[in-house]
C-alpha cells in the first residue's frame, strides 16, 4: 500500500494488477514495476501537479532522467526528503531515507561541496545521470525539486502507511500475524517483522506482491539481515546484487 496524498495504491493480488484508490473510480495499471510506475505518475499528478508539472519540465530537456525523476517527485511528497539530523558531516544539507521503506535505517546524505552536490548512494558514487554539466541521482534530484518548488525539509520521515487487514488476520502494518494463539506481536510464535504471511502463508514483499520460488533464498537473507520484508522484488534484487 503506497499512500500519495488523499489517495492510495494497492497491488491486487489476486489479478496482479496495480490499483489507485481514492478517486472515483479507482483506476487500474498493469502488473509488475511498469504498471506500478504508471500508478505513481497518475497519483502524482492527481495530488501534487506542481510537483509533476515540474518534473516534466525536467524531463522534456533531459528525457534519460525521466526514471531518477519521477522517483524523486515520490522520494518528495512522501516526506523522506530530511534535515541532515545529528550524524551529518558539516557540509551536509540534507538526507533522504531510502525509498524503499521509510523504517529502514538507510539514510543518504546530501552534500553541498560549492559547485555541486553529492550523494552518499551508490548511484551517485557509480555517476548518476547527467543533466547538463552535473550529475545526479535520484537522492540529489528531490532535495533539488524540494528546494525548486520551495518545500521544506521533514524533521523526521512520514509516518508508515495505515495498517491493513488480510484474511485470517488481525490489523498490522505491512504484514500480518495469523490469529492461531493470542500470540502477541513480539511474543511466541513471530519471528521477525516480515512480508510473510504466517503458518502456511507463503513469503510475501512489503508492497503486497508474493515471493517467487527463485527469489526466496535471497529474501531469506535480506529479512535476517534487516529484520523487515524487502518492499518489492526489484528493490531485494538490487540490494542483493549489490545494485
Amino acid at each position: 500500500m503506497i499512500p500519495i496524498g488523499s489517495l492510495t495504491i494497492v497491488h491486487n493480488r489476486q489479478s496482479g494488477l496495480w490499483e489507485v484508490q481514492g478517486c472515483e473510480p479507482a483506476v487500474t495499471f498493469q502488473s509488475g514495476p511498469v504498471g506500478r510506475s504508471q500508478a505513481l505518475k497518475f497519483a502524482i499528478r492527481q495530488e501534487y501537479p506542481e510537483v509533476a508539472a515540474a518534473v516534466e519540465r525536467l524531463v522534456s530537456k533531459h528525457p534519460p532522467a525521466a526514471g531518477r525523476a519521477w522517483d524523486a517527485a515520490y522520494l518528495l511528497v512522501a516526506g523522506h526528503v530530511l534535515v541532515p539530523g545529528v550524524d551529518a558531516s558539516s557540509h551536509h544539507v540534507a538526507r533522504v531515507v531510502s525509498q524503499a521503506d521509510g523504517r529502514l535505517p538507510h539514510h543518504y546524505y546530501i552534500g553541498d561541496v560549492g559547485e555541486s552536490l553529492t550523494c552518499t548512494c551508490q548511484d551517485y558514487s557509480r555517476g548518476g545521470i547527467d543533466v547538463g554539466a552535473y550529475a545526479f541521482c535520484k537522492h540529489v534530484l528531490a532535495y533539488c525539486l524540494g528546494q525548486y518548488l520551495g518545500w521544506p525539509l521533514q524533521e523526521q520521515p512520514a509516518a508508515s502507511p495505515r495498517p491493513r487487514k488480510e484474511a485470517g488476520g488481525v490489523w498490522r502494518s505491512r504484514v500480518v500475524t495469523r490469529v492461531n494463539g493470542g500470540a502477541t506481536r513480539n511474543g511466541a510464535g513471530h519471528g521477525p517483522e516480515t512480508g510473510q504471511a504466517g503458518g502456511n502463508g507463503a513469503p510475501a514483499y512489503a508492497n503486497g506482491e508474493p515471493v517467487q520460488e527463485a527469489h526466496q533464498v535471497a529474501y531469506e537473507a535480506f529479512v535476517n539481515r534487516m529484520r523487515t520484508a524487502p518492499y518489492s522484488q526489484e528493490k531485494l534484487m538490487s540490494w542483493y546484487y549489490g545494485r
